[in-house]
């Protein structure tokens, strides 16, 4: 289960726009040099400012990108970090967010894979992200790429199978 999740993560970050490498502060690793990354240094509240400083400019020289400090516990830096975001995935455009109309099951869709995400990145920067196994974050994204299938058309097979014969009373 671990390989197939080890997979499935090394495929989405292949494939993502955008790819956040999130370290701690009190104890910064620099990203692999695979990619381009959004570095976001963590635990901003928990060290001084001389100490913020030195460890941001060690991910800087070994990055070559400022990364962007945050605490996930207090939210400081956290907008900045949605900005970056933002502007990295060009989500924003200078006359506003774009309207899109969606059906309630493609709302729904949307909504659950945001949910999907949201608890997935909980559980990769949370107070217990030593104690969440990639398994766990892995089952979040593919939870969240399966509800986003259904936005693109792409269906999966067991999905389809479920909303075929939830109509259905079998075995009577």
């Amino acid at each position: 289960m671990t390989q197939r999740a080890d997979a499935a993560a090394r495929r989405a970050m292949e494939s993502a726009e955008l790819a956040v490498w999130v370290t701690s502060l009190d104890d910064p690793v620099a990203p692999p040099r695979d990619r381009s990354w959004q570095v976001v240094a963590n635990k901003r509240d928990a060290v001084t400012d001389d100490q913020a400083a030195l460890a941001a400019e060690r991910l800087e020289r070994q990055c070559g990108i400022a990364p962007l400090l945050i605490s996930a516990l207090t939210g400081a830096g956290c907008d900045a970090l949605r900005e970056r975001m933002d502007e990295r995935l060009h989500l924003s455009t200078p006359e506003g967010p774009d309207v899109v109309v969606l059906s309630a099951d493609l709302r729904h869709a949307l909504s659950e894979a945001a949910a999907c995400i949201e608890r997935a990145v909980e559980l990769a920067t949370g107070h217990d992200a030593a104690g969440a196994g990639a398994e766990l974050i892995a089952a979040e994204l593919h939870g969240a790429a399966a509800r986003l299938a259904r936005l693109t058309g792409g269906t999966d097979v067991e999905e389809l199978y479920d909303r075929i014969f939830s109509r259905f009373c079998i075995g009577k």
